[in-house]
């Protein structure tokens, strides 16, 4: 534009003619033109090749930023998927290669021993009790162990919302009441675990926890009850 500007001022304003009347053309004077008009473009060139250089590497930076978040994502799902894995390999020696029908007896179990209990604190005891010692071979607690190490490290990778979403939509009722008295038992010593969003999640309104349990376990999470309901 400027370049087009200046042509039409030119043509309007400026003579390359000689002036003693001939049509010949002064060089000199084309030459002063030349120059003006060589040291323009090859200004706004110069200037138009840092600006897209800049452009250019914007776009890339862009580009290795995404690229970085996407890769992150896909190792965090490998990692979720490998330690998914190794969770569910792990069975009970006694009886050989059992994982569910022992599992889901205990927490029934545990359901009906903590409905009978007044206090968090007999809560609490009851859950030590009734589940690390049963089982000589420590099943239950490497299970529990390893499905609070993997609830814990989705919490904290960022991509929670996709993969707890998958955990909840996996996981047996059983092995989330499961997860639920590991840690009644363990006095709720989360350690990274966002205890509300936990609390909240399908990890936990899934399970079969007895309600008195769980509000007498965090009555912060639950509105008190209306006259009419009670």
């Amino acid at each position: 534009i400027c370049m087009l500007y200046f042509m039409f001022i030119i043509s309007q304003y400026y003579s390359i003619s000689r002036f003693d009347g001939s049509s010949s053309v002064d060089m000199q004077v084309t030459g002063q033109v030349g120059d003006f008009i060589g040291g323009v473009v090859g200004t706004v060139w110069a200037f138009s090749t840092v600006i897209f250089l800049y452009v250019s590497l914007k776009i890339q930076g862009n580009e290795i930023i995404e690229q970085n978040i996407r890769w992150e994502k896909q190792r965090i799902e490998d990692i979720y998927f490998k330690l998914i894995d190794n969770y569910n390999s792990i069975t009970f020696v006694q009886p050989p290669g059992e994982r569910a029908r022992p599992l889901l007896n205990l927490t029934i179990s545990m359901k009906e021993v903590l409905m009978r209990k007044n206090s968090i604190e007999e809560y609490k005891q009851a859950s030590k009790d009734e589940i690390f010692f049963p089982y000589q071979d420590g099943a239950v607690w490497r299970i529990s162990k390893s499905l609070l190490f993997i609830v814990k490290f989705l919490y904290q990778s960022g991509r929670e919302e996709v993969l707890i979403s998958h955990l909840e939509a996996t996981l047996p009722v059983y092995e989330k009441s499961l997860l639920f008295y590991y840690l009644l038992a363990k006095l709720y010593n989360f350690n990274g675990l966002p205890r509300e969003k936990y609390l909240k999640s399908g990890l936990v309104q899934d399970a079969d926890i007895s309600y008195d349990v769980l509000r007498a376990f965090a009555p912060d999470l639950f509105e008190p009850l209306n006259p009419a309901d009670q």
